[in-house]
């Protein structure tokens, strides 16, 4: 296939697969049901299971950044600039501008979602009351502090970052054996 041939299917599957999460987005807004690939955290997602709730919270805005994005390419790519891919001007210079800085606020809207749950009308009805990434690992701070009794002072850090990046995993496996008297849920 020649390059020009590889940027249209990509395009194409792109704005299909755009097409097809926002259907997804829309049943899973207003039925309040589970999409099974959305209930759990995947085995390909490292970043834990505090940030994929959040990516799960924030949805409809990654969606709508998707789709701005597809449609950006699509502007850029097969708008008429295929010789000259530097050079954008007139109204289409504005129309780029202000899709990138849609992108770009949608981006800043998304991490407010993740972080802090906020603002809610961007948020599915039934996860509006999840608690935001920030909470939950603010509760798993508290239960990591207990969990690192004992350990040396400069394996502290990294256990740290490996507990928020990896969650759970990482957390039982570095886990000091608990002091006698302690519950083992950090209380």
């Amino acid at each position: 296939m020649s390059g020009d041939a590889w940027v249209w299917l990509l395009t194409i599957v792109w704005a299909a697969t755009m097409l097809y999460a926002a259907a997804q987005v829309w049943s899973f807004w207003r039925e309040a049901r589970s999409v099974p690939a959305w209930t759990g955290v995947p085995g390909w997602w490292p970043l834990g299971d505090a940030l994929w709730r959040g990516t799960v919270r924030s949805c409809a805005v990654w969606v709508s950044m998707g789709s701005l994005a597809a449609l950006l390419l699509g502007i850029v790519e097969f708008g008429g600039w295929r010789g000259r891919p530097a050079v954008i001007e007139g109204p289409a210079a504005t129309l780029v501008t202000m899709l990138s800085a849609a992108i770009l606020v949608l981006l800043g809207l998304m991490a407010s979602v993740v972080l802090f749950n906020k603002p809610g009308f961007v948020v599915p009805p039934h996860l509006r009351s999840e608690p935001s990434a920030l909470a939950r690992w603010a509760a798993a701070m508290r239960r990591w502090r207990v969990r690192v009794e004992g350990q040396p002072a400069l394996l502290k850090p990294f256990l740290f970052l490996l507990f928020v990046l990896t969650g759970e995993t990482v957390r039982e496996a570095h886990a000091p054996d608990r002091p006698s008297g302690r519950r083992s849920d950090g209380h």
